[in-house]
């Protein structure tokens, strides 16, 4: 699922956010063999599916581990989103042992027509 290339990765947890502007799909990858995973988000221009256009175009954020402070970022959750917002908005949190001291990991996509752009935007700690 790389989008221009055949690869050995395989998408679990896929996820489907929506604003005026774009569709974003989320999804953790696997390899077939080994253990790199990480996680990928697309970026679909709205219109191109709207109007029935015969090849979309898209934009890809790839080989997502980890969050600015280090923290393993895993499942992004991604907003429905009605009406104007800064961004669209996704949430992730991860760990695999329980009490949790891992944050809850806030992520947004910025400019999805003209220059898309995926930033970290804060930890909040649970």
């Amino acid at each position: 699922m790389d989008g221009t290339q055949q690869t050995d990765q395989w998408a679990d947890f896929p996820d489907l956010g929506v604003d005026q502007d774009a569709v974003y799909l989320t999804a953790n990858m696997f390899p077939t063999t080994g253990n790199d995973f990480y996680l990928k988000v697309w970026v679909v221009p709205k219109a191109q599916l709207l109007t029935g256009q015969q090849t979309i175009t898209w934009t890809e954020f790839s080989k997502i581990r980890n969050d600015p402070q280090g923290n393993f970022v895993f499942t992004l959750r991604a907003a429905h989103t009605f009406g104007s917002a800064p961004g669209e908005y996704f949430v992730s949190f991860w760990d695999p042992f329980p009490p949790a001291d891992t944050p809850l990991q806030v992520w947004r996509v910025i400019n999805p027509l003209t220059n898309p752009t995926f930033e970290h935007v804060a930890n909040i700690p649970i």
